[in-house]
């Protein structure tokens, strides 16, 4: 017979061993959800709209791989306007372009048809991707959503069996949980960033319509709003500015003469040299066009590019006559892209200057009109690469914007 005192410490002993599984399961939970926790915060911080959708699926697949100690991540999408590549297969190449062809197709049935988690420990017992065992043991998969539609799939395939997970090669629960935690921020992205393509083009289409209107006004300026916009963003690149500054100098050149608008259409369209009174009308459109976009909240960056894309660095331009760095950034760029321009393109009183004269004149009139480290890195560009640029442009064009050329290469 056991003594009491005996029993009393068997029972001790056993609820020790209790307390101890149960604090190694509560171990184990926490463990689990500081790895969910830490993957989504991670994702969730990576999900910028101005980071590619590329870019975003190499981070999502790269810490997946890291947390879910998998052998490979599968990325998949059913429309082109997520993104134009629809197969990403990172970590362990499992499958080839056909098999996995074959596979998200098997995929997109079984998703559609039940929208729940594809969750296969042995997945040669699985009629309907029994096929591929002898690429994978076990496979997990789940949709992505964007509301009510299905877009597409993220998947894992094979625990790596070195060092083993603590849950051992077979998916759990768990890794399901993961899993949607992550295909859930996949969603999330792709949803934002259409959503934030679609504005971008929606106004990117709006100001391409708003300079076709006013190189409209005279056959001459045909074109010329998206060559200065197209120079002034290569200008940004070769002076090394950032991405996100060239696409926003590239917009403020689109939309550098957009005051033209509000100039009488018999000063714009006049055949030959502008009298003194006419050339002061169009030296009104840099304070016309900024009255136009100052209600604009999103372009109030380009504002002072359209303002000031006609003052001289050394202080004779328009129109508040500002000089060296005083004239901002935007202005004196898109002054070198619009001057050359100017000089290049034919009017009805004269035939447009070879691209490498008017380069020529760019090095003559640095330090006076223009600023000479941006002219500099003008010149850089070379004629060659700005032929290049250009060449779409100006096929089949007359001419360019209505710039009256003074001297020095002052354009109006």
């Amino acid at each position: 017979m056991h003594s009491p005192q005996s029993e009393q410490i068997a029972a001790q002993q056993r609820r020790i061993a209790e307390l101890t599984q149960e604090r190694n399961d509560l171990s184990h939970q926490l463990g689990d959800c500081y790895e969910e926790l830490s993957l989504i915060y991670t994702l969730s911080g990576g999900m910028k709209l101005t980071r590619a959708p590329q870019q975003f699926f190499d981070l999502t697949a790269e810490q997946t791989l890291e947390v879910m100690q998998v052998e490979t991540v599968g990325i998949h999408f059913w429309h082109e306007r997520v993104h134009p590549t629809t197969n990403f297969q990172y970590g362990k190449p499992l499958f080839n372009e056909d098999e996995l062809d074959r596979l998200h197709s098997g995929m997109r049935e079984q998703l559609g048809l039940r929208r729940e988690t594809i969750h296969l420990n042995e997945i040669v017992a699985d009629r309907h991707f029994a096929w591929s065992a002898q690429r994978a043991e076990r496979l997990l998969a789940v949709p992505l959503e964007r509301g009510d539609e299905l877009f597409g799939v993220i998947w894992v395939a094979n625990k790596r069996p070195v060092p083993a997970p603590p849950t051992g090669t077979r998916f759990t629960s768990i890794d399901a949980k993961l899993l949607n935690g992550v295909a859930v921020e996949v969603g999330i992205h792709a949803e934002n960033y259409t959503l934030f393509d679609d504005a971008k083009s929606l106004m990117m289409g709006l100001l391409h319509s708003l300079t076709a209107a006013v190189d409209a006004k005279d056959a001459y300026t045909c074109g010329h709003s998206e060559r200065v916009a197209l120079l002034s963003r290569e200008l940004a690149k070769q002076a090394d500015f950032s991405t996100a500054y060239q696409e926003r100098v590239y917009m403020a050149g689109l939309l550098h003469d957009v005051g033209k608008i509000g100039v009488p259409d018999m000063v714009i369209r006049k055949p030959g040299k502008l009298t003194d009174e006419e050339f002061g009308e169009i030296k009104k459109h840099p304070e016309i066009g900024a009255r136009i976009l100052a209600d604009v909240r999103q372009v109030a960056d380009l504002i002072d590019g359209v303002r000031h894309h006609h003052e001289r660095f050394d202080g004779r331009g328009y129109p508040w006559k500002l000089a060296g760095e005083a004239i901002p950034l935007m202005g004196r760029i898109i002054c070198l892209a619009d001057c050359f321009d100017a000089m290049t393109s034919n009017r009805t009183y004269r035939n447009g200057m070879p691209p490498a004269k008017a380069l020529a004149e760019i090095e003559r009139c640095k330090g006076s009109q223009f600023d000479p480290a941006l002219a500099d890195a003008f010149l850089d560009i070379g004629e060659a690469r700005i032929e290049e640029l250009l060449k779409d442009h100006r096929d089949g064009v007359p001419g360019a914007a209505f710039l009256n050329v003074r001297p020095n290469s002052e354009a109006a």
